[in-house]
This record gives structure tokens, sequence and C-alpha cells, in this order.
């Protein structure tokens, strides 16, 4: 009786290293290849339709801090962020901005400013188009992020995190022919003065 079980304990201890072990290796792949081989990331496209849910404007010490939250219909991971990428350079031809942050939602997501962070998040891009500080050009020009798979019934997301190399994004977006903002896009409010 004690001879088995020993055995059910080696046999649950090693299905649980092997489960470690498999999960890590996923998450080393992610942080290895990069969403351009996981993803299968591609300059032709564009991102589909999205709406601007909310914009905000605000004067840093370095220039004019813009975010800007949309939402797009349930897509995947590749084009929440492809979105993104677009909806940035649209802002980046028509805005002065010195950071540009764009958030993709699902349209089952928070409706307020306030719950539009964390979980609710599916994709998000920043670009500094003139980084100023060292930490902004250590981080250099795109960053950004795509959660793997659609939101829940409440719009969170809940997959794996793929942190997008800044050298592919800066590739996608160089490859937008067509880089236009959301449909009703709303009014920008002036910069608060500091």
């Amino acid at each position: 009786m004690q001879e088995r079980r020993r055995r059910i304990l080696r046999i649950s201890l090693a299905v649980l290293f092997g489960a470690l072990c498999v999960g890590s290796a996923g998450g080393a792949a992610a942080v290895y290849y990069g969403p351009e081989e996981l993803l299968g990331l591609s300059a032709e496209k564009s991102g589909a339709d999205c709406q601007t849910v909310a914009t905000a404007k605000a004067r840093d010490r370095d220039g004019i801090w813009i975010r800007q939250f949309i939402v797009t219909e349930p897509v995947d991971e590749q084009v929440r962020l492809q979105t993104a990428l677009r909806v940035a350079e649209s802002l980046r031809k028509v805005e002065a901005g010195h950071l540009i942050q764009i958030s993709v939602l699902d349209s089952k997501g928070p409706t307020t400013v306030s719950g539009m962070r964390g979980r609710a998040i599916g994709a998000q891009v920043i670009l500094i188009p003139s980084p100023v500080s060292d930490a902004e050009k250590q981080k250099g020009e795109f960053s950004g992020f795509s959660i793997e798979g659609g939101a829940g019934s409440d719009g969170e997301f809940h997959g794996l995190r793929f942190n997008a190399k800044p050298e592919d994004l800066a590739a996608i977006a160089a490859g937008i022919d067509d880089a236009t903002g959301c449909s009703n896009d709303l009014e920008m409010p002036a910069p608060a003065k500091s």
C-alpha cells in the first residue's frame, strides 16, 4: 500500500514538472521568437475597422501625450496589433504628439475610461516619434503588445501577452499604406497647460 502511494506521488510530480516545463517553454518561445514568428504578423495588412471610444490629450515637459482607446469587433491578436499601429500612424500624420498611445478594446468591454485598463486592453501600441529622454531613446520609437485569443463575455482578455519587438512594429508600420484612423473619431480637447 505504501509503495503504491509513493508511485502515485512520483507520477504526480512527474506530470506537474512536465506541465511546468511545457508552459515555460511556450513563454520562452514568445519572448525569443517574437510575434512575427508566432503570430505571423504581416506588413500587407492594416488591421480592422474600428471606432474611437475615448481620446485624451495632455501636455508633459516634452510635448503632447495623446491617448486613444478604440474598439474593434472580435478579431485575433495579430489584427488588433495591426489596427493599433495603423491608428497610431494616422495620428502621427495629423498631430504633433510627443507620445501616442493606442489601446484596443473589445466591443463588450468597459464603457468608462476608468475601466479601460488592465485586462480590458487586448492590444496596445506606443509610438514616440522623436524620443527625448534616455529612457525613451533606449525603448525606441515603437513598443507594443497583444493578448492571445479573444475577449471573454465580460470584454476582458485572459490569454498570453506577447510583447512585440520594436523593429517588427517599425517594419509593419512602414508597410501600412492606408494609415487611417477609426470611424467617428472624437474631437480632441486642447492640451492642458502646465
